[in-house]
């Protein structure tokens, strides 16, 4: 494609946000991810882990191509599927964040329809556990202790030997401060049965603090948050309104760190990258990990298992970044009309952006 023909305009019909509203956060996305793909170039930083230059370049390359399948959906409206896309997946990349938050989203989501389809008394605990802020500096050391400690507390009697509590989802969190320190954290969603609310099994707030000071060792009471979710007896389906849940859910899955704070300090980020060098994000016990098994977490092309409404196909489209226009443009002379589309294309589901998306990420 030759986008040098397109100096600063070119006809809005090849624009991906126009052809496919929808689809235009790709471009917010892409844009953010070029920022940092040319602070890594410039950066004064040297990884201990990789090379700035080579994650630069893979940050470039993340989602510069996009593939979509257009079609019409059983309404008559022109719908669109991803059907190929390369990913980075370096751990501070904004299009990765937001695939990866799409993904859990839908399968955590996914899971606790099934637990509560099969154990329709069973609630659910938000756990928030923080540490004191750190220089950046001392990211790897802070998460190692942290990562122990949780080992630490998940084997103390009050959790380990308390039948009520049936598994744990729990996500890292990174937040930057107005300071520059970081400031990780663990988000965690616990299910629970009926019981767990009766005497002998039920834990207080202090219960929780107590048990985290504990495990981390210290002399001061760590900042927490815990609080049952409520549910309302209207839910369709499940017999119960569940957006409370959902709303944890985004809690639990969403960025690891904020884009503005990724964009904000880009030498910052660049050791935040360092220090997060194939560290895994999530873990999940009990029947949790039982609902969420086999699920592939580097595919970020194929986000969900959900059975896709048939499209009457029109068109496959090839998109490429222009950073000039910030824009994905079409370049026409690769669209391959319906006729000549391969019928065993592997195809993505986008149909729950409106569901499962956030403007946060």
């Amino acid at each position: 494609m030759i986008l040098a023909n397109f100096s600063d305009y070119c006809p809005d019909y090849c624009k991906l946000s126009v052809a496919s509203p929808r689809d235009g956060k790709w471009s917010v996305k892409k844009a953010f991810n070029y920022i940092l793909s040319e602070g890594f170039r410039n950066s004064v930083y040297s990884p201990l882990n990789f090379q700035k230059d080579k994650y630069s370049l893979r940050l470039l390359k993340c989602a510069y191509n996009l593939q979509f399948l257009f079609g019409k959906d059983s309404s008559g409206n022109l719908q669109t599927r991803l059907t190929e896309a390369r990913f980075c997946r370096i751990n501070v990349c904004p299009i990765c964040h937001w695939r990866w938050a799409l993904k859990w989203r839908y399968y955590l989501n996914s899971a606790i329809d099934q637990i509560l389809m099969q154990n329709p008394s069973y609630r659910f605990i938000f756990l928030t556990l923080t540490v004191r802020n750190c220089d950046v500096s001392e990211l790897s050391s802070t998460l190692e202790w942290m990562s122990r400690s949780w080992d630490r507390m998940m084997k103390l009697t009050e959790l380990k030997c308390n039948s009520a509590i049936k598994g744990i989802f729990k996500t890292l969190e990174i937040s930057r401060s107005k300071s520059g320190q970081s400031h990780p954290h663990y988000h965690c969603l616990i299910c629970v049965s009926s019981s767990y609310f009766k005497s002998g099994y039920y834990l207080t707030f202090k219960d929780y603090q107590r048990l985290w000071r504990n495990s981390l060792q210290i002399d001061y009471d760590p900042s927490i948050f815990v609080n049952a979710v409520d549910f309302v007896q209207n839910y369709e389906r499940l017999g119960r309104d569940l957006s409370k849940i959902r709303s944890k859910i985004y809690e639990v899955t969403k960025y690891l760190t904020k884009t503005s704070d990724l964009i904000q300090d880009i030498e910052w980020t660049l050791e935040l990258s360092d220090h997060l060098f194939r560290m895994r994000r999530i873990s999940s016990t009990g029947i949790f990990k039982e609902k969420l098994k086999g699920i592939r977490e580097e595919d970020y092309l194929k986000i969900t298992d959900l059975e896709q409404e048939k499209l009457e196909l029109e068109s496959l489209r090839l998109y490429e970044w222009f950073d000039k226009l910030k824009e994905y443009i079409e370049d026409e002379t690769q669209r391959v009309c319906a006729r000549e589309i391969d019928p065993g294309l592997e195809i993505s589901e986008e149909n729950f952006y409106g569901q499962f998306d956030s403007s946060e990420l």
